[in-house]
């Protein structure tokens, strides 16, 4: 630690990675091999401080000392060993695919040929896009004048909500509108006083 100018001090106060490590069973090696492909300037750092050690100061200083003499602090390390591995097994994987594909196209276009080879044809028609693609459902939400002209000036309606006794009226009106009692005819004061002084 000294050698690597790294105080126990400044160790203590960081997190440890190596019982992530030994939970999920990556050597320090591993880890380093990963690193060691991807292009992020701190891994790079990394991967140069621990080539400068020897097989018995790695196993003395652990990732954690080589870390903090590389400028990097073990939680750091541990993100970058993560999103390396993740883009590491997607390239992994995509020339994997890539490679056994034209067997498998080989194969398909095979069975396709058989009497028996519907469900071949099909993925043959498929990769050869003779078909048009399905394009799915559609759901299509028709929102009245008012919902669309507010959703389009941004008012959301809170603080000003219906009262409750009109919204119960409103749904007992749209469920049952033949039900719906006559809506009374308002008569003017003056009109009565007027109709009552002719009689």
């Amino acid at each position: 630690m000294r050698r690597l100018d790294v105080s126990p001090d400044e160790l203590a106060d960081q997190p440890q990675i190596a019982p992530l490590l030994r939970q999920n069973r990556i050597m320090p090696e591993r880890l380093v091999e990963v690193l060691r492909c991807d292009d992020a300037p701190e891994s790079l750092a990394f991967v140069k401080m621990w080539d400068s050690l020897t097989p018995a100061s790695r196993s003395l200083a652990g990732l954690e000392v080589i870390a903090l003499a590389a400028d990097i602090t073990p939680r750091r390390l541990w993100e970058l060993f993560q999103g390396a591995a993740l883009r590491q097994s997607r390239a992994s994987i995509s020339a994997m695919i890539a490679l056994e594909l034209p067997e498998i196209i080989r194969v398909t276009i095979k069975g396709a040929k058989k009497v028996k080879g519907q469900y071949d044809r099909e993925h043959v028609y498929k990769f050869s896009r003779m078909f048009p693609t399905p394009k799915g459902s559609t759901t299509t939400i028709n929102m009245g004048g008012g919902e669309q002209k507010q959703l389009e000036s941004g008012d959301d309606g809170e603080g000003d909500l219906m009262p409750a006794d009109d919204v119960l009226m409103r749904a007992s009106r749209a469920m049952n509108p033949q039900k719906a009692l006559p809506t009374p005819e308002i008569v003017d004061a003056e009109e009565v006083d007027e109709d009552s002084e002719d009689e």
